[in-house]
This record gives structure tokens, sequence and C-alpha cells, in this order.
């Protein structure tokens, strides 16, 4: 029997946003004592599903007031990451400055996923200064994504102090900020995101034969709203995989994804 989301949260390595998100009276438990969130949660992301990111807001307060369910608390960073507008990820910034060490890295999730150039000077802080933390090596992995091709600084990360790494990726801000104009732009690789570099970047994984980064099919499948669970049906499945990201190259809906632009399931954010 399927799995519902509040029972299994968000696998990218599964079924992703496609797992079952059904909203009905029975379903979450009302025995779980986060049932009425798991409701919002539910309710937020359908409506952001079609296009209207007002109670995307709403997702914040939850993950403060849910922290008896990890599934929920990660459930809400991602939703925030990806459909959050500007507006929405200045409250992240904002209620980074007054929570403890692992919750500032737990809200770098939202930030990372946001992309945008500027946020790379925070994320690089929050290392620095709580590298010791539980999870804390999630920040070099979301910085490399954002910075580079290849993983030359996510593992710097493991070989160099906190304050050097920390050195090496604003040396890298620095050169992009220059190359741009500006830092006010969503990046991947180290390049400004597009749809289609992104795609092209998962097609590059594939036939070198390496893992897929589970965070580029979470891009994708969050910004295209295209169901990626195929990737992943007793295991991964690299052909079927190929075959989904050719057909989104070759499609006409390619056309309306600009670049530079955050959309949510095929719907154009603000910022």
């Amino acid at each position: 029997m399927k799995k519902h989301i509040y029972q299994e949260g968000i696998d990218w390595e599964s079924e992703g946003y496609f797992i079952d998100t059904r909203l009905s009276s029975d379903v979450p438990s009302s025995a779980d004592p986060d049932a009425n969130l798991w409701r919002l949660w539910l309710d937020v992301f359908e409506q952001a599903k079609r296009g209207r990111f007002t109670q995307v807001p709403k997702l914040l307060p939850a993950y403060r007031q849910g922290r008896r369910s990890w599934l929920l608390g990660e459930a809400c960073l991602y939703l925030l990451g990806d459909a959050g507008g500007p507006d929405c990820l200045q409250a992240v910034i904002q209620e980074m400055q007054n929570c403890s060490s692992y919750t500032k890295i737990q809200l770098c999730i939202p930030l990372a996923g946001w992309g945008s150039l500027s946020i790379v000077p925070l994320l690089a802080s929050v290392f620095e200064a709580h590298s010791e933390v539980e999870d804390a090596d999630l920040i070099p992995e979301q910085l490399s994504l954002l910075l580079e091709e290849d993983h030359t600084l996510k593992d710097a990360s493991q070989t160099e102090s906190a304050a050097r790494y920390r050195e090496l990726v604003m040396a890298r801000y620095s050169e992009l900020k220059q190359q741009f104009g500006t830092d006010q732009v969503p990046v991947l690789s180290g390049e400004p995101f597009s749809l289609e570099s992104l795609a092209r970047r998962m097609l590059r994984q594939i036939s070198a034969g390496r893992r897929l980064d589970p965070e580029l099919r979470h891009k994708f499948e969050a910004m295209t709203g295209i169901d990626c669970s195929d990737f992943y049906k007793s295991g991964f499945q690299p052909l079927t995989t190929a075959a989904i990201l050719e057909d989104f190259l070759a499609s006409p809906q390619r056309a309306k994804y600009q670049e530079g632009v955050r959309y949510f399931f095929g719907h154009r954010l603000s910022g």
C-alpha cells in the first residue's frame, strides 16, 4: 500500500513531491500531534501547485511549531525554498538571528533552495560558525551545487579549516559576482540558473555513469512539476531518467522557462 507523505516524508530518491498527498478527513491521522500542521502543509502545497503562493509564508511558523516531526519540518523547509518568494526567504533569514545552531543549519535548506548567489556569504558564515554541529556538512553540499560543476569546494570542506573553507567559497562568490555584474541571480554549477542547463547537467552525470545527485532531481521536479518518481523504481533507472529529461529538452514547453527565473510546478515565482 502506498504510504502517505505524513508517514514517509519527501524522499528525492523515491517519489519526491509525487508521494501520496491526498487530503482527507483521516489523513493525516488524528492521533498525530502534528496533524493540523500537516493539513496546513498539504493545503499550501496544493495551492502552490496551481500557482497560488499567498499561503506559503505560513510554512515557517509551521516549521517552528512542528518540531515533534522531523518529516514535517523537512517538508516545510523544502517547500519554503521551492515556492517561497523574496519576502518569505527574508523571513527565514530573520528567523536565523535568534535560534539554535542546529536550526540555523536546517534553515540553510530553503535558502539554498532559493538558489540566489546573494545567499552564499550567509551560508558560508553559518558553516564557519557551526561546522561541528550535526548536519553541518549539508551546507558545503549545497554551496557546491550552486557554485561549481565539480566537487572542489565540497572536498575542501573536508580537508581545510572552516575559516579557510569560507575564504575559498567567498573567492568563488566574488568571481561570479564580478562575472555576472550582480549577486541577485539564481545560480547552478556557477552559471545563471536555467532548466535547460539543469537537465543537461543531469544527463552528463548519467552519461558518465555517475550517481545522479538527488538534489538535481529535486530542483527539476519542483520547477517543472514533472513526475520524476520513475527515476527510482527498485533502484536508480538511468535509461528511464535520460528519456524523461530528453523528452523535456525536445518538448515545446521548454521554451516557456526563462533563464534566471524561478518556477514551481511550471508557475513563475517572483524574485
